[in-house]
C-alpha cells in the first residue's frame, strides 16, 4: 500500500506530465506489477514510472552485501585449508564445520587389544 506522501507525489508528477503533453495513468489499488506491465504491453506504452516507499536499488544487490570471506577464513583458520573450504563454510556453516572437522581431524578409533592364543581340539 502506498503512503499518502507517495500518492500526493504521484498525482503531482502525473499532472506535470499531462501539462507537458504526456498521457499518464495512476493505479493506486493494484499492488501487483505483473498485470500493470501486461496492460502496458497491450497498449504499447513507451515508458513506465513506478513510485513507491521502498528505496530503489540501482546496483547489483550483491554489491550491498558486506564482504565475509576474509572474516570466515580467519574465524575458521584451524579447519579451512582451502578457498573451497571457506566457501563451504559461507554457504553451509553448521554442516561444513562438522564435515571439515571430521575431514581434517579424523577420530582414530581405538583398536581392541587382541591377545594371541592357540586352541587345540582333540
Amino acid at each position: 500500500t502506498l503512503s499518502e506522501t507517495c500518492k500526493v507525489e504521484g498525482l503531482l508528477l502525473a499532472n506535470y506530465l499531462r501539462e507537458n503533453g504526456f498521457l499518464s495513468f495512476l493505479d493506486y489499488k493494484n499492488n501487483n506489477l505483473k498485470p500493470q506491465f501486461k496492460l502496458c504491453d497491450r497498449e504499447n506504452v513507451d515508458y513506465i514510472l513506478i513510485i513507491g516507499d521502498d528505496e530503489i536499488i540501482t546496483c547489483r544487490p550483491a554489491d550491498l552485501l558486506e564482504p565475509e570471506f576474509e572474516g570466515l577464513k580467519e574465524k575458521y583458520k584451524d579447519i579451512a585449508r582451502s578457498d573451497e573450504d571457506v566457501l563451504s563454510l559461507a554457504l553451509f556453516e553448521k554442516v561444513a564445520v562438522e564435515f571439515l572437522t571430521k575431514k581434517y581431524n579424523p577420530v582414530q578409533e581405538e583398536e581392541d587389544e587382541v591377545e594371541e592364543f592357540n586352541v587345540y581340539l582333540g
